[in-house]
């Protein structure tokens, strides 16, 4: 005997539900009934038991559940006995047996069916999950891709392809990694409910497309390092690997006290970096220019893959902010000029439109626990790296080694799991056309990110990940944390920065995968961290300079991203501070410092003249410093008249505005 559609009674009873809410035949049964029939059916159920069967070994009958549902007083005899009919028409076509034993170990084997019970699109996926793995010798892997996966993935795919329909859409591109099981899982759909759609699969990442896709524009840059895992940049190295050219090319162009090779830099000096470079309208053009081959490829490869002779294609993606989608439209307006969908299960920005980007969100909402998604939805392959011409064809370039790990921790048994489920889940598919059923792809997640089954969770929180896409090694998605990491994380450096120095992806996963002791340590580090970094110092002071025990925030201030030659004014208390301030930073060197009285001070101090030894001297920025505002702002002013730009004018307010713009430039 083929297997039960749904898989509890109650799946039974939300389809009565359904119809009765829909067909006219039914418009006499009260609201009440309809609204609650699900909960009324299972207690009447419940109450028929301790009545008819103190002495007795039968079950009881649907009579007997239908007299204990009339004590309502909203359902008259003929009505139940056409919600009787029903409900034994319907059992048959679902193929609920009521006699078969064992019924509630589905909710062992499929633990999230209990939270959406009387879901009827919960109660299909559920069913297939039942079918697919039922009397079936699965190993782990491929119970969990049958169990969770499948029910993550595929209400999404029917959302899309719906909506595909509606949209007019014929072609679906769905981008590796992410795409690759879903792909499996549309093609299996589309097959079968026989939607007029092709499918394609295409290489590309954040990788191959967002650095190539840079046109030179003030802010583009900040834009790309900031969404590039910007906290895991720690020298100039580090950031010529992610403009993807060679360390020694940009080099001519950072502030120099962060230039020497292998300087490790913390986030405030790395922000300063880029905030210096994204000013820089050569450096702009440079870098242009060093990508220009780069995306060449990546146009080439676009145009070999993407019928774009109109609009009726649309991209599939997984997660994210959309920044990927939004660089291949600026690459691809090189040679197609229309619209460009894509499709997400879940956006981390609002934008319904950026330029010619449109996005479609399935799951609108910062999910608690969103980052397990991507570990849900992976192909067992390298990161699309690049790209390169082959014999007059462009193909990807694949991160060596990562197919490897996915493979050995079982991951192709995992989506043959998922095709398992799919192909369980078509019958109903094809039969209900069901609504896709977002509760049940939130709480399977839920289940996966609670402590409630230690294989699921640890399955996927032990698969290989490169958090950033430029580790040498994946590790752990969510390993547990240890002592010496979390004191790592939150005393020893404390730059503010915790990403900066956890080895994993999802932090709060290995938190929860961790031991009490180390759960306890976190929430003590999180109150009192700093009172125990200057316990630390005090008692260990060698420790400074030893054991990287940085200060909160930058070094020292880069005054050398405003120019390396500044021109001094002003010798009173406060000029005197900044001369010995800028004096003190190696890469800066005060070419003129002038005063009115420069006459008295220059016995005591290098003041050379007042403001008519103004350009004897080349300077890049002007430094003045007075407690009197409306003296400063006059001095301003004098300068102005004598042909210095304002914008080239600095004093201590606005030298706070410049330090708050670059020290916050990376912060998303």
């Amino acid at each position: 005997m083929k297997h039960p559609l749904v898989a509890t009674k109650e799946g039974l009873f939300s389809r009565m539900q359904m119809i009765m809410e829909e067909y006219d035949e039914y418009i006499d049964v009260s609201p009440y009934i309809k609204k609650n029939f699900v909960l009324l059916r299972i207690h009447a159920e419940e109450l028929a038991h301790s009545y008819y069967k103190k002495n007795k070994t039968n079950d009881v009958s649907l009579d007997q559940i239908y007299k204990a549902l009339c004590m309502t007083g909203e359902l008259t005899k003929n009505e139940a006995t056409k919600l009787l009919a029903l409900e034994e028409n319907l059992a048959k076509e679902l193929r609920w047996d009521y006699m078969c034993p064992g019924k509630s170990d589905c909710l062992d084997d499929i633990p999230w069916i209990s939270r959406i019970k009387d879901d009827f699109s919960a109660q299909l996926l559920a069913g297939a999950v039942s079918s697919a793995i039922t009397g079936k010798n699965l190993s782990i892997p491929a119970k969990i891709g049958a169990v969770f996966g499948g029910p993550i993935l595929l209400p999404y795919v029917e959302w899309l392809l719906h909506r595909t329909e509606i949209l007019g859409i014929k072609r679906l591109y769905f981008i590796a990694r992410d795409g690759y099981i879903l792909k499996r899982i549309a093609d299996v759909l589309i097959s079968h409910l026989q939607i007029d759609i092709k499918t394609f699969y295409i290489y590309g990442s954040r990788r191959a497309w967002r650095i190539p896709s840079y046109e030179g524009k003030e802010g583009e840059l900040r834009e790309l390092i900031r969404w590039s895992y910007a906290q895991h940049m720690h020298s100039a190295e580090d950031l010529a690997d992610v403009l993807q050219v060679d360390v020694e090319e940009i080099r001519p162009f950072l502030i120099p006290e962060f230039a020497d090779k292998g300087r490790k830099l913390t986030f405030d000096e790395l922000t300063a970096c880029v905030f210096n470079l994204d000013k820089s309208q050569n450096f702009r053009c440079s870098l242009k220019n060093l990508l220009s081959s780069k995306r060449q490829l990546v146009v080439d490869y676009l145009k070999q893959e993407i019928d774009v002779s109109n609009d009726d294609f649309a991209f599939v993606e997984l997660g994210g902010g959309g920044l990927t989608q939004i660089c291949l439209s600026r690459i691809m307006q090189d040679f197609y000029d229309g619209q460009i969908r894509t499709f997400f299960y879940k956006m981390d920005w609002i934008h319904e439109m950026y330029g010619k980007c449109i996005f479609y969100d399935f799951f609108p909402s910062r999910l608690k626990n969103d980052l397990i998604i991507e570990m849900v939805c992976r192909a067992a392959e390298g990161q699309t790296e690049g790209y390169i011409s082959v014999e007059g064809k462009v193909v990807p370039i694949k991160k060596q080694g990562e197919a490897e790990f996915y493979l050995k921790h079982g991951y192709d048994d995992y989506i043959k799991g998922i095709d398992a489920f799919t192909a369980a889940y078509i019958e109903a598919a094809v039969t209900y056309r069901p609504s896709p059923c977002i509760k049940a792809s939130l709480a399977c997640m839920a289940y996966i990110g609670s402590r409630e089954n230690n294989n699921v969770m640890d399955f996927f929180a032990q698969l290989p990940n490169r958090l950033t896409g430029r580790e040498e090694k994946p590790t752990e998605f969510a390993p547990p944390l240890t002592k010496k990491q979390v004191q790592d994380l939150y005393v020893r450096y404390a730059d503010g920065i915790l990403g900066a120095h956890y080895e994993g992806t999802d932090f709060e996963l290995s938190l929860k995968r961790s031991t009490p002791f180390i759960k306890h340590k976190v929430e003590k580090y999180k109150k009192d961290a700093w009172k125990i970094r200057l316990r630390w110092l005090s008692l260990f002071p060698e420790i400074l300079d030893s054991d990287g025990f940085k200060a909160k925030g930058c070094r020292s201030l880069p005054y050398s991203c405003l120019g390396k030659r500044v021109l001094l004014y002003g010798a009173g208390k406060r000029g005197r501070r900044w001369y010995k301030e800028l004096s003190a930073d190696k890469y800066i060197e005060i070419v003129q410092w002038l005063d009115k009285d420069y006459i008295n001070l220059s016995k005591e101090l290098p003041v050379t003249g007042d403001i008519d030894s103004l350009g004897q001297v080349e300077f890049d920025w002007v430094m003045m410093d007075f407690a009197d505002a409306e003296l400063l702002e006059k001095m301003i002013q004098k300068f102005v008249t004598l042909n210095v730009p304002r914008e080239k004018i600095y004093n201590q307010a606005r030298i706070n505005v410049w330090v708050k713009e670059w020290i916050n430039y990376l912060h998303v």
